[in-house]
């Protein structure tokens, strides 16, 4: 379930984020916080803290996106 939508004005408006019911944020900003992981993550980090709590790496994406935490480290190279 969708709850809020942001955009972004300027040159290219964009879509930043999508929250969904709370409990997966939660459980990701937890998560977060237990790592120590304030502005950075490793895509690799990403994908263990999915694969820990069931989380879909869509959700944790999102959820970077939506909270400013940039990814690095991309597997396939989509994030620099």
């Amino acid at each position: 379930m969708i709850v809020s939508v942001e955009f972004r004005a300027g040159k290219n408006p964009f879509l930043i984020g999508r929250m969904y019911d709370g409990m997966d944020e939660s459980k990701i900003q937890k998560v977060l916080e237990e790592m120590g992981i304030e502005n950075e993550i490793m895509c690799i980090q990403a994908e263990e803290i999915s694969a820990k709590t069931g989380i879909p790496r869509r959700e944790i994406g999102d959820y970077c996106d939506a909270h400013n935490v940039k990814i690095r480290g991309c597997q396939l190279g989509c994030f620099k």
